[in-house]
């Protein structure tokens, strides 16, 4: 396993939340484990897995994003990562991984120039 993950893509399961009105995954971390973040060079891909597929699939370019908030580690298993964006689409999109995964994400985001804010 590489010690920095800025070398092709990282794909990890995880939940996902989208903070839309109405929308299935709204406000909610229902989706664990029913999606897949896939960090690519120049963009996120945060895609429902299972039943929860019809919700979509939301593609976040990096160049979007002001800064991904670390929210806070759910009950010492899990860490939510919140994305803030001037785009209303990205903004307040979320992530919630597993632990062991979060520091993988943490780094491959860092890596790709992204600004990772980890005193929320």
């Amino acid at each position: 396993m590489p010690a920095v993950y800025n070398e092709g893509p990282l794909a990890v399961i995880c939940g996902i939340a989208y903070p839309y009105r109405g929308h299935r995954l709204s406000k909610a971390q229902f989706s664990w484990p029913f999606a897949r973040a896939t960090l690519l060079q120049d963009r996120i891909i945060l895609a429902p897995r299972g039943p929860f597929a019809i919700a979509g699939k939301k593609d976040i370019p990096y160049q979007a994003v002001t800064v991904v908030e670390i929210v806070g580690n759910l009950g010492g298993i899990s860490v939510e990562f919140r994305f803030r964006s001037a785009n209303p689409d990205v903004d307040g999109v979320s992530l919630t991984a597993w632990r062991r995964d979060a520091g993988r994400i943490n780094e491959a985001l860092a890596a790709r120039g992204v600004n990772v804010d980890e005193s929320s």
